[in-house]
This record gives C-alpha cells, sequence and structure tokens, in this order.
C-alpha cells in the first residue's frame, strides 16, 4: 500500500492534535511526506531508511546522527506485515519515549481506516458504472461483468426512489454507510446514490426487507422520498424493464397516489400513462375539460375524489364538505355542463377519473 501526501498529512494533523509535539511522516523510499515543521518537506530522512530496512523502531540521539533526521523516535508503520513508512516524533528521548507505542498505534489505526474507505469509495464507483451501463442496455463491454455475480441467472429486481429536493453529499455518504452495514448489506446486491434519485438492485427473495431499510433512509432524510418497486427478472438484460417499472411506479406514488412505497404490479391505470402518447393525452384533456382552468379542473378533481371515497353517496358527499346535498348535486351537475360527462354514471365517471389521472401525470412529466 502506498500512502500518499495527502493520506500522510491528514495523519500527522490528527496525531498532532493530541501529541503537540512536531510529528512528521515518512515514505518507503525515505522522503518526508508530512510534517508539522514545513521546511522539513519533501527532504531525505536516512533514519527512516534505517527503520525500514532493520523494521524495529530507531532512536536518534543528536540532529548529525543521520541525514535528514533530528532527535527523537522514529517507529516503523505496518500494513499487512508490510512497512509503509515511519512515523517519528522529534524531541529528548526521554520525553517522548512515552508516546512512541502510541503514536504507531494511531498511525496504524487510520491508515487502516483510510484503505478500507478507500475500498468502500471504489465498490460504490463500480456499482455505480455498472448499473449505469445495465439500465443503458449497454452490455458490450463484457471485462465489467466478469466476476460478477449479476451475470448470472437470478430472480432480481430494481427498487428505485425519486426525491422531493436534493441530497447532500454528507446525507449519501450517511445513507452509503447504513446499507454497507449489517444486516442491509446482505439484503442489497448493487447500488448507485444520486442527489434525486437512489437506484438498488436486490435479489427478490429479499423483497420482504424493502420496508425495513427504507424507514432507516427516511431517518436520514428530511425531503419527502417516493419508491417505487419494479418486476422481477431472472436475466440482467431484462433489469432496464425493472427499473423502468419501479420509476413509474414512484412516480404514481409521487405524483397521483400519494403513497410513499408502490409496487409497479399494484398501480393498476399506473401501468398504461407512460405508454399513452403525449400529443393523445393532450387531444383527450382539451376535449374533456375544454376550455377549463387549472382552478376548475382542481375542484373537479376534488369533486370525484368525494364521490369514489363515498362510493357515489351524495348525501355523505355533501357532509364530508359542509355542504348542503342540493349544492353538491349542483357541483355534479356544473361538471355534466362543462364536460358532457355525469360523475353518477359509472361509465362516464371512468372517462373522467381517467381524465383527472392523464392531467395529473401530464402536470408533473418533464417534456423531452
Amino acid at each position: 500500500m502506498k500512502i500518499s501526501e495527502e493520506l500522510a498529512k491528514i495523519i500527522v494533523d490528527n496525531i498532532h492534535e493530541v501529541i503537540p509535539e512536531e510529528i512528521n511522516f515518512i515514505n518507503a523510499d525515505g522522503l518526508i511526506i508530512a510534517s508539522t515543521d514545513p521546511k522539513r518537506m519533501h527532504r531525505l530522512h536516512t533514519g527512516a531508511l534505517s527503520v525500514i530496512r532493520n523494521r524495529e523502531q530507531l532512536s536518534v540521539q543528536n540532529d548529525t546522527q543521520y541525514y535528514g533526521a533530528r532527535k527523537g523516535i522514529n517507529m516503523p508503520v505496518f500494513f499487512d506485515d508490510e512497512i509503509i513508512g515511519v512515523i517519528g516524533i522529534t524531541g529528548e528521548e526521554q520525553d517522548v519515549i512515552g508516546y512512541a507505542k502510541i503514536l504507531q498505534k494511531m498511525t496504524q489505526i487510520l491508515v487502516k481506516d483510510a484503505y478500507y474507505r478507500d475500498i468502500r469509495h471504489q465498490k460504490r464507483s463500480s456499482d455505480r458504472i455498472l448499473i449505469e451501463r445495465v439500465l443503458s442496455g449497454n452490455f458490450e463491454n463484457e471485462s465489467l461483468f466478469q466476476n460478477d455475480n449479476l451475470t448470472q441467472r437470478s430472480p432480481r429486481l430494481i427498487v428505485c426512489a425519486r426525491i422531493d429536493g436534493q441530497l447532500k453529499d454528507e446525507q449519501i455518504d450517511r445513507i452509503h454507510r447504513l446499507l454497507e452495514a449489517v444486516p442491509f448489506s446482505s439484503y442489497i446486491e448493487k447500488k448507485a446514490l444520486y442527489v434525486q434519485e437512489l437506484i438498488f438492485i436486490i435479489p427478490a427473495q429479499n423483497r420482504m426487507y424493502i420496508q425495513q431499510w427504507i424507514g432507516s433512509i427516511r431517518e436520514i432524510c428530511p425531503h419527502a422520498i417516493y419508491w417505487g418497486i419494479g418486476t422481477v427478472t431472472e436475466k440482467i438484460s431484462d433489469l432496464p424493464l425493472s427499473y423502468s417499472r419501479a420509476k413509474t411506479a414512484a412516480l404514481w406514488g409521487s405524483r397521483i397516489s400519494g403513497h410513499r412505497v408502490s409496487c409497479y404490479e399494484d398501480i393498476g391505470v399506473g401501468m398504461l400513462l407512460p405508454h399513452i402518447d403525449e400529443l393523445e393525452r393532450a387531444y383527450y384533456l382539451k376535449h374533456l375539460f375544454k376550455d377549463c382552468s387549472a382552478e376548475r379542473i382542481a375542484e373537479i378533481m376534488m369533486v370525484l375524489s368525494l364521490c369514489e371515497e363515498h362510493n357515489g353517496s351524495i348525501l355523505h358527499c355533501a357532509k364530508a364538505c359542509n355542504m348542503h346535498r342540493n349544492s353538491f348535486q349542483y357541483k355534479l351537475l356544473q361538471i355534466r355542463k362543462q364536460t358532457g360527462l355525469d360523475p353518477r354514471s359509472l361509465h362516464d365517471y371512468v372517462l373522467l377519473k381517467l381524465a383527472v389521472v392523464l392531467y395529473q401525470f401530464q402536470q408533473n412529466t418533464p417534456h423531452s
């Protein structure tokens, strides 16, 4: 493992907060790559070369004993039994000897932490790249999929989330760390997290655990998050379809049903919405709502919602909105007059309800 100057500086700064002495980090080539004394940067430290060669600590008695070294103690830094550098503390031996082992242990802990953090970031990046290639239908570069279980036929599905607002980097990192810990790490096969969307590939048998990690993510994010669960597929080439369906389900929850978690298989007419041509959708709405204003359409939507909730009972609908039954009946007559459809007729109600759903979908779908 090679230590970068950036990591060495972080290590020296962290240690210096606890041990207020002059601290130096020397790499495996004997060069000082981080120091509390900027003048010593990039200088050769032959005392450190001795530590690396002999694999043991070295006490320097004076400033001329080793070229580039000052009196103090220098400790080898091990990682997997390999010396990856030397950490040194300047001062009289009797004054700094008590810090030597602490210095070594702290450095090795910080190095190990940085190593595993780097591994996590590499895994996150490779997962994201792989998901982006899979969902775009790009399977040409076989090397990306070598040694990856994703190529094995197994029931999987896509779960995705639409986020109202934008996640901060710190929130994305917290979600990553949450899902990389037990037990959630065993539930999710791949993940890609963005500021306005979260995408997961999960084994179908882990579907029962979705609500658990959704609930935990909700504690991290103050934003409204709407989840969509796609359909199960055994072939990696069918995952883009599962993703498309998961997005449709999330959109249905976000803009129409209000449900925070929606399964594509349960959204009914919502399955059809993305497949209705935009021009045909606009024509149908124009034909039915004619010149109704947005406020008037909102009122029609409210009336239809009441009719649905109270199974068409005018008495119960009127009571729910603190209105005389005749006044509510007048609202129904006005809808019939404006649209030519009677909400009290099952046939006409279905046409009106479809128009309302199309209107909501169109209002909140970005145009290409």
